[in-house]
């Protein structure tokens, strides 16, 4: 029997999910040079340990919906998770070093420097 193709699904016709969000902060999103608001986002969750579904499929889904919001740090306690974004990013600026500087982990979105910050200050 020979198979008959499946049909291409073009990318505006597959259904999204509706996104998960963390609860809001009292505070409006900055919008930084760029216009965009990467660094004050709150998509998912973004440390994993405080997931209600903690199963791989909740994982990998938090990760995804995080990635795909230009969001590629996510912490699971205090162990950073990074993807790669294959792309450049304005999160290495010295606004993001003096935002982190000072600051525990945990109190700001999930990012390198909160990591660093940690390690200089122990």
């Amino acid at each position: 029997k020979k198979e008959e193709p499946k049909p291409v699904v073009k990318k505006e016709e597959v259904k999204k999910e509706p996104k998960k969000e963390a609860p809001k902060t009292e505070e409006p999103a900055k919008k930084n040079k760029l216009g965009t608001d990467l660094g004050t986002k709150r998509i998912g969750y973004e440390d994993m340990t405080l997931m209600e579904n903690m199963t791989l499929d909740g994982v990998l889904e938090n990760l995804k919906d995080r990635f795909l919001e230009d969001l590629m740090y996510t912490y699971t306690s205090s162990i950073l998770v990074a993807i790669n974004p294959y792309k450049r990013l304005p999160i290495y600026t010295d606004k993001f070093v003096r935002m982190y500087k000072g600051v525990r982990l945990g109190k700001l979105p999930p990012h390198i420097f909160a990591i660093a910050e940690t390690a200089y200050t122990a």
